[in-house]
C-alpha cells in the first residue's frame, strides 16, 4: 500500500519565520499568517528529510529515486501568486543536484538518481497574508484527481479521489504530526481520523462518524494508527 504525506505548520510558531508576524490557529488546523515585512525570496517554513544542525525535524519520508512526486497545496495567499515552493535535493557529499522553484503550491518532480536528502521550502514573493491549510506530498499517480478537505473540529481530513470505486472508507490514525502518513485506499472518498486521548476516553464522537458514513453507502474502515485495531473492530458489525 503507498503513502502520501500531509504536511502541517507547526502549531507554537518554531521554525516559522516570525519577525512581525501576526499567526493564529483555527481550530480545524488551518493556520492564519500575516506579516508585512517578509521581502521576495523569503523562507517562511523548511521541511526536511534529516536534522539540521541541532538535529532539529521533522523529517520527511525517502523518496525513490528516478519517480514521479507532486505536491498539493491547500492555501489563499495575498497578494495573488505571492507563495512558492522552492525544492532542493542534495547529493552524497551535501552539494545541491537538483533545485527548482515553483510559484504557487503546486508542482510536479522526478527524484534525481543522485539524490540522497532533500529540503522544502514555503517562499514568500511579497507575501503579507496567507491561510494555509494543508499541503500533500505523494507519487504523482497517487494524487492525480485527488482533493483533501480539512475537518471542522480538527479531528479528521477527507480525501476525495475521482474515478476510484464507488466506496467509502475510514482509516484511523494516530495523532496528527507535521509530518502524518496516510495510506492511500482505492476509494472515492477516505476520512482519516486522528485516535487521539479524547477518541479513547469518549468515543462517541467517532461512532456518530462512523454512522453518517454507513449511511451514505458501504464503508470500510482501515486501522493504521497504533492500538487502533480494537477501535476498528468494535466499529466494524459482524457478518452474519
Amino acid at each position: 500500500m503507498s503513502l502520501m504525506y500531509l504536511l502541517g505548520l507547526p502549531r507554537n510558531g518554531a521554525n516559522v519565520w516570525g519577525y512581525g508576524a501576526i499567526i493564529d490557529y483555527e481550530r480545524d488546523g488551518s493556520v492564519v499568517y500575516t506579516n508585512g515585512r517578509t521581502g521576495p525570496g523569503r523562507p517562511l517554513h523548511t521541511w526536511q528529510s534529516s536534522a539540521d544542525n541541532q538535529g532539529r525535524g521533522p523529517f520527511m519520508p525517502t523518496l525513490r529515486r528516478g519517480l514521479s512526486y507532486s505536491l498539493h497545496g491547500d492555501a489563499d495567499y495575498e497578494p495573488v501568486n505571492s507563495l512558492a515552493l522552492a525544492l532542493t535535493f542534495y547529493d552524497a557529499q551535501g552539494h545541491v543536484a537538483a533545485d527548482n522553484l515553483y510559484e504557487g503550491l503546486d508542482a510536479t518532480f522526478t527524484v534525481p538518481d543522485d539524490a540522497r536528502r532533500y529540503t522544502i521550502e514555503l517562499v514568500s514573493l511579497n507575501n503579507t497574508h496567507f491561510v494555509f491549510r494543508s499541503l500533500l506530498l505523494g507519487q504523482t499517480t497517487d494524487l492525480a484527481g485527488g482533493q483533501l478537505l480539512l475537518g471542522e473540529d480538527g479531528q479528521s481530513v477527507q480525501y476525495l479521489r475521482a474515478g476510484q470505486l464507488a466506496l467509502n472508507c475510514l482509516v484511523l490514525c494516530g495523532s496528527r504530526e507535521l509530518v502524518t502518513a496516510l495510506p492511500v485506499q482505492l476509494a472515492r472518498q477516505t476520512d482519516y481520523w486522528w485516535v487521539n486521548a479524547g477518541t479513547r476516553i469518549n468515543p462517541h464522537a467517532l461512532a456518530e462518524f462512523v454512522n453518517q458514513r454507513r449511511a451514505e453507502g458501504p464503508l470500510r474502515i482501515v486501522a493504521a494508527g497504533p492500538d487502533t485495531s480494537a477501535i476498528a473492530k468494535l466499529l466494524t458489525p459482524p457478518i452474519n
